[in-house]
């Protein structure tokens, strides 16, 4: 299921894409949270969840590595705290063997900053805007929807996960593809060559406007939920009163009833309402 949260920013993606796209800071950018503190009570889970983590990390080391390049730093929630004796350190050792992960712990200032809220029209000062795997602000999706849609070239992280338009994007076309080994040759060869960049960024400006749109994805979601009604037979359940009502229990005293509004308008919208079980069982007397 994709990331529902959308801004929709048609008009403002017109203006940036028309802006002085040379005025831009030539780097990639990208702002978020980075915790590693495995003292913490919850360290477990840290580990347990530590390879967006690691990727983030790996991503803000090039910031001292190559900051003309390079501009992603931790923004919230900036902790750092290496401890060799935690087992968590252990399992990932041969990532903090690596110079530039250690150089991020001796030099933590350098990648970070004082929290600050980055609005949307702020990526727009940059040339490249990057996606990294976990927390920006919300989930992993959400960062990426309105990436698209601000007239930079999308620097997209290496990563296993993927959302339900991944197979409409194309490496050189839609986006560059990055991790730790390249990233930096790969903005650089890009930023020099002025027709690819503006290939890039306009194809990724279709992306948000055609598969990222507010109608796009609500209408996604209705095609996704009728594969699931479809394959499951669910409408055996829920065109089925009887059936329904002698199969669902009503524990809580209230049922919910929901509507996907399936229309071409630009705010399609996912509506429910709550149903009363009591009224609902003289309706339909079956209970």
């Amino acid at each position: 299921m994709p990331n529902p949260f959308f801004v929709d920013e048609g008009s403002l993606f017109k203006k940036w894409a028309q802006d002085r796209f040379g005025m831009r800071k030539p780097q990639a950018f990208w702002r978020g949270v980075v915790r590693w503190d495995m003292d913490e009570e919850h360290s477990r889970r840290n580990c347990e969840n530590a390879d967006g983590l690691l990727a983030r990390l790996r991503a803000i080391s090039l910031s001292i590595k190559a900051p003309h390049l390079w501009d992603v730093k931790c923004s919230k929630d900036c902790v750092f705290k290496f401890n060799t004796s935690k087992a968590c350190t252990r399992i990932h050792a041969s990532e903090f063997r690596h110079k530039d992960m250690r150089k991020v712990f001796e030099n933590a200032s350098l990648v970070s900053e004082k929290e600050h809220h980055y609005e949307k029209a702020e990526y727009a000062s940059w040339m490249f805007n990057l996606n990294l795997p976990g927390s920006t602000d919300g989930s992993y999706s959400r960062n990426l929807n309105h990436l698209w849609l601000t007239g930079a070239v999308v620097v997209q992280w290496d990563w296993h996960s993927v959302e339900f338009y991944y197979p409409a994007l194309a490496h050189g076309t839609t986006h560059i593809s990055v991790n730790h080994s390249n990233a930096i040759a790969t903005v650089d060869i890009v930023r020099r060559n002025e027709a690819l960049m503006s290939h890039l960024r306009h194809f990724a400006g279709l992306v948000g406007e055609n598969l990222l749109c507010p109608r796009c994805i609500a209408e996604y979601i209705i095609r996704a939920l009728d594969v699931y009604r479809r394959e499951m037979r669910y409408d055996r359940i829920f065109d089925n009163d009887t059936f329904f009502a002698s199969s669902v229990p009503c524990e809580n005293d209230e049922l919910y009833n929901i509507y996907f509004g399936n229309n071409t308008q630009p705010r399609a919208q996912i509506e429910y309402r709550t149903v009363d079980c009591s009224e609902w069982r003289k309706i339909h007397s079956v209970w």
